[in-house]
């Protein structure tokens, strides 16, 4: 019951992934990652005005995405390592709902362009008017505070994120110049009804019950592996690990 309760409070921290096109681990289970300054595709004007606003730099962060926003076929276009993100809840995060905030040059001003009636309700201000090819930063100011006062983008601790009126709602991208904890993305094992299998037990979940990676690849062959594959709820999932655990006197 004590693990059990430890695996539930677990379960209610967020998870966040993301791609790279570089080995970030090099041979390592997890490493502590401070972001340094990159490139980034798009002009600076948005991100000049995020600044403003007290926003992280786009261009000294790392990124990432939550849950409902991850995709592995994502690899092929952002890079196919991929990683688990855990963030200190007093590091300071800027987010965007919907879109990723390096995705607001494509096709005008995307906020504008979703379909969804609140942001239809703010084409009855000058947010509708806008286009950001040709607007001065005075303009740009005005329409992203516009959006910020709407809640599709916002900046604070990970308590605000969540407490964020989309959350849960819409895909959230997020950003910060803190240092995060990477560690390896499990991919769902063969022959699982999606993706979204692998959220059943992270490997910040099996590690918590203090698993190896050969702990992880001899459960997952053994008969208690295959009773895994077939679960699709989080705390059966939790029972067959645990009872798995005290079958070979490791818990």
């Amino acid at each position: 019951m004590k693990y059990l309760k430890l695996f539930e409070a677990f379960s209610e921290e967020p998870k966040f992934f993301r791609f790279s096109h570089i080995d970030l681990l090099n041979g390592e289970s997890e490493i502590e990652f401070t972001p340094k300054q990159r490139n980034m595709i798009g002009p600076d004007e948005f991100n000049d005005v995020l600044l403003e606003l007290g926003f992280p730099d786009k261009k000294k962060c790392v990124h990432f995405m939550d849950e409902r926003a991850f995709n592995p076929n994502y690899s092929g276009l952002y890079g196919k390592n991929i990683y688990n993100i855990s963030i200190d809840s007093d590091s300071n995060l800027g987010w965007s709902f919907m879109f990723a905030v390096n995705d607001w040059h494509l096709k005008g001003n995307p906020f504008r362009n979703a379909r969804h009636e609140d942001i239809e309700k703010l084409e009855e201000t000058e947010f509708g008017d806008f286009e950001h090819y040709d607007a001065t930063k005075d303009e740009t100011f005005r329409v992203t505070k516009l959006v910020l006062e709407s809640g599709f983008i916002g900046t604070g601790k990970l308590a605000d994120l969540m407490a964020s009126k989309y959350w849960g709602k819409e895909n959230v991208f997020v950003w910060t110049e803190d240092t995060v904890r990477v560690t390896p993305y499990i991919k769902p094992e063969k022959g699982s009804k999606g993706y979204k299998k692998e959220v059943l037990l992270t490997a910040d979940d099996f590690k918590t019950l203090k698993m190896s990676g050969t702990d992880i690849a001899e459960f997952h062959k053994s008969d208690a592996g295959k009773q895994f594959r077939e679960l699709d709820n989080r705390r059966d999932a939790v029972k067959l690990v645990i009872s798995y655990l005290k079958s070979k006197g490791k818990l």
